[in-house]
């Protein structure tokens, strides 16, 4: 009876088949290509193993307990772009930012002067930012689901886990990120600085907003940038998945 070795396989493979031709091949499991609304599988080269039935019959799935990998320990795949997860969780802090600070703004001295941004304003504009780059370099985790078989919960692992934004940035595809920092250059044209020099300038925000009687302000820290800068990611993000070219 005719089976195929899994041992052969390359960790990614899902499936063997032969085509028309008799050519066989491993078929990876699919991901979305980044700037595309497109899903992409990698195809590679297989062994044959004898195969000699009819190629619209050989399609074989690879067995659930085969190379089984224990769980804490998975291979990290490549997410789509951006990781819908980690965007998810950045529009609900971007969401609250955009609230408090209109509250904000609202909120007045007894004279009538302002009274300045909120910490929480502050704080929950550093996480969407932290977060929206996180969404821009991440990978899934797939972890099976004991006694379902082909099912896996999927979750997402950043590449740069620490509250360090310019290595969020560093951690990017190059064609993502620059995309990133053309799109930012439209949004804030020179003399403003660049992504990069924004970022740099939010270093040690995100401990300073929870916990301001411990430290001083950050000396580069402006408020309205960061709140520019979580509006622009999160519109940028946006467009990738709708696939708009320009957020002008």
């Amino acid at each position: 009876m005719f089976e195929v070795d899994w041992k052969h396989a390359p960790k990614e493979a899902r499936w063997w088949a032969m085509d028309a031709d008799g050519k066989t091949h491993w078929y990876c499991q699919p991901t979305a290509e980044v700037f595309t609304t497109l899903w992409h599988a990698d195809i590679k080269d297989a062994p044959g193993f004898g195969y000699d039935g009819d190629w619209k019959q050989s399609l074989r799935e690879r067995p659930r307990g085969n190379n089984k990998i224990k769980k804490g320990n998975q291979p990290p795949r490549p997410s789509a772009m951006p990781n819908h997860q980690i965007k998810d969780n950045a529009d609900h802090f971007e969401r609250a930012r955009q609230i408090l600070c209109d509250a904000d703004f609202r909120y007045v001295s007894d004279n009538g002067d302002f009274l300045g941004i909120s910490m929480a304003t502050i704080n929950n504009a550093i996480v969407a930012v932290e977060l929206y780059l996180k969404s821009l370099s991440s990978n899934e985790i797939w972890t099976p689901v004991d006694d379902q078989s082909g099912i896996s919960k999927v979750t997402a692992r950043p590449k740069q886990a620490s509250h360090k934004l310019v290595k969020q940035l560093d951690e990017m595809e190059e064609m993502v990120r620059a995309r990133l920092e053309e799109e930012f250059v439209v949004a804030f044209p020179a003399p403003e600085p660049t992504l990069e020099a924004c970022l740099n300038s939010f270093e040690g925000v995100f401990q300073w907003s929870r916990y301001p009687f411990e430290q001083e302000q950050p000396k580069d820290f402006k408020f309205g940038k960061l709140m520019d800068v979580s509006e622009f990611l999160s519109r940028f993000v946006a467009s990738l998945l709708s696939g708009n070219d320009s957020l002008r």
